[in-house]
């Protein structure tokens, strides 16, 4: 039993093995004499040794390592199992970590791709809303213009007899919401409004025709609505 500088310690020193020993912080009591030297492989009725003191040396002669605690195989395994469940534990929530991280980057680049389509959908729907509205004035357009042809209207003049020998111009064809507007130039002589409306009410696309005396007397405007194809098979 060594007096230390902090506490004793108790010393079992056989030849050939390694030394065992066990450090108290204050002198142990039977209970714990008897527990080391059941430890130690010692019979438990050896007496407890009067603690001694070693004496100081000017240099130590060789290494000494003194084990101040004692582990117990079971123990070991203890630690070993504990460590490595603390390690798996650790391996798992590094995982699992990448993992989270992983899936929110890529759910992150989703979300960007689907703006940027969303975005490019937007764009190619604008499109189409003005690809549709611009067929749609087209066909209006088109309807518009849709109607009798100017040789019907100069040939039903012509077969009027109005200025017969002379010269007729068309000036103006305006064929608009279902509305005609012409103007035509009579260059000599007086025109037969009565004769030319007559001619003019033949054509089955008109209806309800007007005929007007411009500012010049020569010139004759003529007015009136344009029967749809759908009209004129009733009609």
């Amino acid at each position: 039993m060594l007096a230390c500088l902090e506490g004793y310690e108790a010393v079992r020193l056989v030849p050939g093995r390694a030394p065992i020993t066990c450090w108290w912080p204050q002198p142990p009591d039977d209970a714990e004499w008897i527990e080391f030297l059941r430890d130690a492989g010692l019979s438990a009725d050896l007496p407890r040794p009067h603690p001694s003191s070693l004496p100081w040396l000017e240099k130590p002669t060789q290494p000494v390592y003194v084990v101040r605690a004692r582990a117990r195989d079971g123990q070991i395994a203890e630690y070993i199992f504990y460590a490595t469940l603390v390690f798996c534990a650790g391996a798992l929530a590094l995982w699992f970590g990448l993992w989270q991280l992983t899936l929110t980057r890529a759910l992150a680049e989703a979300q960007a791709r689907r703006a940027a389509l969303s975005s490019q959908l937007e764009r190619v729907l604008a499109d189409r809303e003005a690809a549709e509205r611009d067929a749609a004035a087209v066909a209006e357009l088109a309807a518009n213009e849709a109607g009798p042809e100017q040789i019907q209207l100069l040939l039903s003049v012509a077969q009027a007899g109005v200025g017969n020998g002379q010269k007729f111009t068309l000036d103006e064809w305006d064929v608009r919401n279902g509305k005609l507007r012409a103007a035509l130039r009579i260059e000599a002589g007086d025109a037969s409004r009565v004769a030319l409306l007559r001619a003019l009410e033949a054509i089955d696309a008109f209806h309800n025709v007007r005929i007007q005396v411009g500012n010049d007397p020569r010139m004759l405007v003529v007015t009136a609505d344009l029967r749809s194809e759908r009209e004129g098979s009733d009609a």
